[in-house]
């Protein structure tokens, strides 16, 4: 038999400051729809002033952002912030706002994240992300354009992703507890060739294997639900 090639995350051991679960086994995924968005040209992609409308329809249908939770629905929420550069300008330019936590918090320490937390008594999830985003950055003036849905987090953590187009960042104001800086990696450096990469992880041998996402964004790790977001979030993109 063969010998297995190690998987793409255990090359790069001590690369990032992250560090990664370990899962019981763990292998590369050699294509897929992201793989095969970024061997296209990206100026075939369309333009960015198509993005609201269009993206928007897309996200329709998904979790209803402003139904109130109920005890079974994920109780946190985070927005994903889209800026727009011009209108005329390709798709891939747009760039998606994270943030990087700082070192002294008890939970995801140091990791890119979108900017979010729970929900406050009677918020909805859109009220949520657009508080917590504020809190996190000073951002406030957030155009919704829907939600991507809810997913669970490698520790059990469940949360709904509402996309937003944030109109201006030039009054940041970042949390010193929270937020360590922020990223603004474009479609196009996500999409590039060996930015991304993709992986099988069974955590269990009794449950089914979970699709991990990667992206290697400004000497920084993305991976986990933050890059599970972002990978949702980018097969939608390649559908305007």
């Amino acid at each position: 038999m063969p010998q297995q090639l190690p998987a793409w995350s255990d090359t790069i051991e001590r690369t990032y400051p992250q560090v990664l679960p370990k899962p019981l086994r763990k292998v590369d995924i050699a294509s897929s729809p992201l793989h095969r968005v970024s061997s296209e040209s990206l100026e075939q992609l369309g333009k960015i002033s198509e993005l609201p409308i269009r993206l928007s329809n897309l996200l329709r249908g998904q979790n209803n952002a402003d139904k109130r939770p109920s005890v079974e629905k994920p109780t946190a929420a985070v927005l994903v912030p889209l800026l727009l550069p011009t209108t005329s300008a390709p798709l891939g330019e747009l760039r998606v706002l994270l943030t990087k936590r700082t070192s002294n918090l008890s939970q995801h320490k140091g990791e890119l994240a979108f900017p979010g937390g729970k929900l406050e008594p009677g918020e909805t999830y859109c009220e949520a992300a657009v508080r917590e985003t504020k809190e996190e950055t000073g951002i406030s003036d957030v155009n919704i354009l829907g939600t991507l849905g809810s997913r669970t987090t490698v520790f059990n953590t469940s949360f709904v992703s509402v996309v937003g187009v944030v109109e201006d960042i030039g009054g940041l104001s970042l949390s010193p507890k929270e937020v360590e800086k922020v990223l603004l990696p474009s479609v196009d450096e996500l999409l590039r060739f060996g930015n991304h990469h993709e992986e099988k992880w069974w955590f269990s041998a009794n449950t089914p294997p979970r699709t991990m996402h990667f992206f290697a964004v400004d000497e920084e790790l993305c991976w986990g639900a933050t890059a599970s977001v972002l990978a949702q979030l980018l097969e939608l993109i390649a559908q305007i």
